[in-house]
């Protein structure tokens, strides 16, 4: 009976149960899958911006990757580091980005693709520690990612020019490292300088040497607080760029050539000799205005050896950069100066009493050093005129040296094998200088180039860029194909640049071994706002510095080689990309 009533009902409500669910809308429900599921889907938040961090001596470089079609909010992006009294973090450094008018936040700076940031630290412990980044992005297709953030490990090599203060025994060290630049352009330059101050002193012993002192200590002076203010200020300031303009190369150089003229005095007496008759009235009696003279044209020579600190003096600078401690790091580059100097003091010490006396072999070795005058003198305009513009002027120095050499030995008949051999070596290099000019050489060690009647030189595998953008693009198209990359950061007054070109870019194992490579070279000459936010953006105070980026995209940051390079050096850090076979 129960059976029999229940069991219509329970129908009943069963088929008014199904209708109302069939009548119901359907729940609208939104999952994140993998893109190739379908059209409409997001990567994970995780996937869609991936983290790596790069350790280097004096911070750490996050790289933060964006998958195609998102973005990251540059006002999202905080960095935090692991507290710790050995641990100090120095503000981030990121680039501009783009302008965009977003739907979420309204008119705001994001970041598509790649995005590299500088983390200054200073690991005085030399100890690891991690970076948290918090950020937060959209896909262009409507998502808005809720804040997140990404925690990573950084080893002990990150921040450690910081590790060890300095002390008398890295004093040691600097001074020499300066006498170990006893053959480096900047010392052999030095030299003939030193000579001129020692001949036009007209006299030797101690005063001589007093001389040469207040020679030396204002120039070493002067190239510590240059080096130190350049790390202090970094790139914002451009130092080293502003002081290797035209408007002061150009001075200097006509300074070089009248100290030139005036020691050849002895040689061409007619050209020089009302000169100085005035100048003797005056500064040749006065020891103070001697040494006045010698100590101003000691500070004017530190601009024409300021390049090289960023060879052997780059890792003081990294040093002051790193730690803020100016007067360490001043000792430093003033010991540094001290032994690039010793050499020519030496000199000065050995031949001041012989300088000093009359006769042929003074004239002679005024006519010299006045010779290497003008040969600094070009050097120094090399780095503002075009290369085969200076290698015209080294053959015009080199055929006048040959002529006055002919008039020479027409005035002394006794002297004939070694003037007349010097002088035919020094006509024949001057026309082979004037040739290679008109080849377009600029090479002075190489007047003619490899081949003297070729006028066409090979094409340029280099890439020239000097925005942020345009190094960006470059470094991911090596990326994409799956090549590694060689950055080579140059400018037109930078000596250490051209060194590394002409010898050690121009080895032929170095030339097989960039065959696989991606060139970029980065031209931060003009010194402008956009050159700066390069060497800020990549922690580097100004050329000569090179960097190989691996297959993957990232930098070989332990092995980033700045100043002079070496030919071997080289080749160790190129194999270190690790997809080129050693040899």
């Amino acid at each position: 009976m129960i059976r029999r009533f229940l069991l219509p009902l329970l129908t009943c409500l069963l088929a008014l149960l199904s209708t109302q669910a069939a009548a119901a809308p359907p729940t609208e429900q939104r999952s994140l899958v993998h893109p190739l599921d379908g059209a409409n889907s997001f990567l994970p938040v995780h996937e869609a911006f991936k983290f790596t961090a790069t350790e280097t001596p004096d911070s750490v470089l996050v790289r933060i990757e964006s998958a195609p079609g998102y973005y990251l909010y540059k006002s999202k992006l905080s960095f935090a580091m692991s507290a710790g009294e050995n641990i100090v973090a120095g503000e981030p450094v990121l680039p501009a980005g783009e302008d965009k008018s977003d739907p979420y936040f309204g008119d705001v700076v994001i970041y598509h693709s790649t995005v590299d940031v500088r983390l200054p630290v200073q690991n005085r412990g030399n100890e690891s520690f991690t970076v948290h980044v918090g950020f937060q992005g959209c896909a262009e297709k409507g998502l808005c990612y809720p804040p997140d953030g990404q925690t990573m490990l950084i080893g002990r090599g990150a921040g450690t020019a910081a590790a060890a203060p300095w002390s008398l025994f890295h004093l040691v060290l600097a001074f020499a490292a300066g006498l170990a630049l006893i053959t480096s352009p900047y010392v052999i330059a030095l030299v003939p300088i030193f000579c001129a101050v020692c001949r036009l002193s007209r006299t030797g012993g101690r005063r001589g040497v007093g001389i040469a002192i207040a020679f030396i200590l204002p120039m070493a002076a002067s190239y510590a607080l240059l080096g130190a203010s350049i790390a202090q200020f970094g790139s914002s300031l451009n130092l080293q760029g502003s002081i290797q303009s035209t408007w002061v190369l150009v001075p200097l150089t006509l300074l070089f050539l009248c100290v030139a003229v005036f020691t050849a005095g002895g040689v061409a007496p007619r050209l020089t000799t009302e000169v100085r008759r005035r100048v003797s009235e005056s500064y040749l009696k006065s020891p103070v205005c001697h040494a006045v003279a010698a100590a101003c044209l000691g500070l004017l020579t530190t601009i024409a050896i300021a390049p090289s600190i960023y060879g052997p003096g780059a890792k003081f600078l990294t040093y002051i950069s790193a730690t803020g401690d100016i007067v360490g790091g001043g000792f430093k580059l003033f010991a540094l100066c001290l032994g690039m100097c010793m050499s020519p003091l030496v000199l000065c010490l050995l031949g001041t009493k012989f300088l000093s006396q009359k006769g042929e072999w003074a004239k002679a070795f005024s006519l010299l050093t006045a010779v290497a005058l003008a040969g600094v003198a070009i050097w120094l305009l090399d780095r503002i005129v075009p290369s085969p513009v200076t290698l015209g002027l080294w053959g015009l120095l080199a055929v006048g040296a040959g002529v006055s050499l002919v008039a020479y030995r027409a005035s002394k008949p006794g002297k004939t094998v070694f003037m007349r051999g010097s002088a035919i070596l020094l006509l024949l290099y001057g026309v082979m200088a004037w040739c290679g000019m008109l080849k377009g050489e600029g090479d002075p060690t190489r007047p003619v180039g490899h081949e003297l009647f070729s006028t066409s030189a090979p094409p340029s595998r280099w890439l020239v860029v000097n925005t942020p953008g345009q190094l960006a693009y470059a470094l991911a198209e090596a990326k994409t194909a799956g090549r590694p990359a060689l950055v080579d950061w140059t400018a037109k007054w930078c000596v250490s640049c051209k060194n590394t070109a002409l010898e050690s870019f121009a080895a032929p194992d170095v030339k097989r071994l960039l065959r696989d490579f991606h060139l970029i070279r980065v031209d931060v000459t003009a010194g402008s706002a956009s050159d700066r936010k390069l060497l800020e953006l990549n922690g580097l105070l100004g050329p000569a510095a090179i960097q190989v980026i691996q297959t993957n995209g990232t930098e070989l940051a332990s092995q980033r080689l700045v100043g002079d390079v070496a030919e071997q050096r080289l080749l160790s850090v190129i194999r270190g990309a690790g997809s080129v076979p050693a040899l």
